[in-house]
């Protein structure tokens, strides 16, 4: 997993620096606004996160930021957007870490490459989690693996996080999970509520809503603890067979990124440090920590410089992980 690097409490050499950040804030007649593109639909998850950042951070540094969505294709017209955007820092982009998955299966799009973007960090790991309606009659992920017929997943499309990892899962453990593509942020919620499919795959926060009316996470993707008393399995703890370790790296790294910020391809070095800065004053102001733990956002900080790190490992190292999430996808149950 990931360290964090990004300050979590403040101490006297970090109240020094967030001074000198806050004084340049304040040295900065009439600034521009900006336009934070998210490749999350209005009202998904991480668009939910995404303007609660932006809230902070104009809070804070007096600038007005204006949140645009693009969330059609998986998130990749954000991306693409964004590669295309000046790089002043007028312009800053909350890409999903979906297409990680999309550029591993070949799916990205032509020219769309991860490891180009000025990566600003990530903000927040994601707590990946299978979890099944009270209609299933499913109560842990031991029944999933003995259950007669195939449990119906909710996914949004065949590149989409909660379409593969159901795939990983299946391929690693021997369940025969579903997943059934054309389910996107509410409709999702909808259809696992109203027992139309019988669970979802995702992070822990954007499955808030079903949580509360009943549903049962019954499996944890990564290591990241749900909660107190938290006795649900991990995915690890049950996986098996010779694409294990890449396949669980995968998730692992994936999770890790949850919440990913860049600036567009070859932003001056002088404006990506001044846009961390800002990222790591928000990060350590006691009441956007307040706001997000309120809204059951984690917060695990991972830095620029680490995002570039991973997407260059599990980009490179494409042989053997692209070799076993082909051989996942491959697996459909009967």
């Amino acid at each position: 997993m990931i360290a964090a690097s990004w300050p979590t409490t403040v101490t006297r050499r970090n109240a020094i620096a967030l001074g000198a950040v806050a004084g340049l804030a304040a040295c900065r007649p009439s600034l521009p606004p900006v336009t934070l593109i998210v490749g999350a639909a209005p009202g998904a998850g991480n668009d939910g996160f995404t303007r609660l950042v932006a809230a902070h951070l104009q809070r804070l540094g007096g600038r007005s930021i204006r949140v645009e969505n693009e969330p059609r294709a998986g998130g990749k017209l954000a991306a693409r957007r964004l590669a295309t955007s000046a790089a002043d820092g007028s312009v800053v982009g909350f890409l999903t870490p979906s297409l990680i998955y999309e550029s591993l299966l070949g799916q990205g799009g032509e020219g769309l490459d991860l490891t180009q973007f000025a990566w600003l960090g990530s903000i927040g790991a994601d707590h990946r989690v299978l979890l099944v309606n009270r209609q299933s009659g499913v109560t842990g992920f031991d029944q999933v693996l003995t259950r007669p017929k195939p449990l119906i997943i909710a996914a949004a499309t065949v590149s989409s996080p909660n379409y593969v990892e159901p795939m990983i899962i299946n391929h690693l453990t021997g369940s025969r999970l579903r997943a059934v593509p054309g389910y996107d942020g509410g409709a999702r919620n909808l259809a696992v509520l109203s027992g139309e499919v019988d669970g979802a795959v995702g992070g822990l926060d954007s499955l808030a809503t079903m949580l509360q009316s009943g549903a049962r996470v019954v499996l944890r993707l990564n290591d990241l603890a749900i909660g107190a008393g938290d006795r649900v399995p991990s995915l690890a703890s049950i996986a098996r067979g010779r694409d294990r370790v890449p396949l669980l790296d995968l998730i692992e790294s994936f999770a890790a990124l949850g919440r990913m910020f860049a600036l567009p391809p070859g932003a001056p070095h002088a404006i990506r440090a001044d846009w961390q800065a800002q990222l790591k004053r928000v990060v350590a102001d006691p009441r956007f920590r307040a706001d997000a733990a309120g809204r059951g956002y984690p917060m695990e900080e991972v830095s620029g410089e680490q995002v570039a790190a991973t997407l260059r490992r599990l980009l490179d190292r494409s042989t053997r992980t692209v070799s076993a999430l082909r051989r996942a996808m491959a697996a459909s149950p009967a």
